[in-house]
């Protein structure tokens, strides 16, 4: 496969599908009050944990791979890209909430420090493609406070199944509808929640339209690094 440069993942809209094996059959059920509980306390426990190592599959037109890490303090997100069907390197990729910077030269993984030049900078914006969206997504799982979770348990959010991520048992459950209101939605989040037992965040599906999952991200904890911030740069 020819390789594609990380800059046009962003400049190109990517029609995307699953990349992940058929979820089994489930029926969907409300959230009880412990699992709302659960749910309404992810971003603040991803913003407690301050950062987290992440893996990120994006499945379309070229199937790619994110490694790196995000810093939910300071909401700034960076890591490798690699084409996932044939390992190549398609550069670094740098990211806050508004803002995204790329480096198209091969690397051999997340390098830190990260190289000083070569960067391209832009605003973030999650409409371009599945990748753009996934980034915006992923940065923006850390908060302060949690979300309500009476409103949780009033809203379309449903349980879908228990599930294991690395041996660890989560429930698996998708989120509210971005427009929440109390009585049910004709067109289902896009994100599904992989959560374990402390609220802790293991792995999110992002689908396109509420069909399948085309993003699957896995997080996990590890050492604490310092992430670099060059999305105000320009070439260099």
């Amino acid at each position: 496969m020819k390789r594609r440069a990380v800059g046009v993942l962003i400049a190109a809209s990517i029609l995307v599908t699953s990349g992940c094996s058929p979820a089994p059959t489930t029926t969907e059920e409300p959230l009880t009050q412990q699992q709302a509980e659960r749910l309404a306390i992810v971003r603040l426990q991803n913003l407690t944990a301050g950062q987290r190592e992440i893996t990120v599959e994006v499945d379309g037109e070229q199937a790619v791979t994110l490694t790196g890490w995000v810093d939910y303090e300071r909401h700034v997100g960076y890591g490798a890209v690699t084409d996932t069907e044939t390992g190549a390197s398609l550069g670094l990729v740098n990211w806050t909430l508004g803002a995204i910077a790329v480096r198209e030269q091969a690397v051999d993984g997340p390098e830190l420090p990260a190289p000083a030049d070569g960067w391209a900078a832009a605003a973030l914006d999650p409409s371009v493609s599945a990748f753009t969206a996934a980034l915006a997504i992923i940065v923006n799982l850390g908060s302060d406070r949690p979300e309500n979770p009476q409103l949780l348990a009033q809203s379309d959010a449903r349980w879908l199944r228990t599930d294991t991520v690395e041996n660890m048992a989560v429930d698996v459950m998708r989120g509210p509808s971005p427009a929440t209101t109390n009585s049910p939605s004709a067109t289902p989040s896009r994100l599904v929640y992989w959560v374990n037992a402390k609220g802790l965040l293991l792995a999110l599906d992002v689908g396109t339209g509420g069909t399948a999952d085309a993003t699957h991200a896995l997080f996990t904890d590890g050492e604490l690094v310092e992430l670099p911030d060059f999305t105000a740069q320009t070439d260099g």
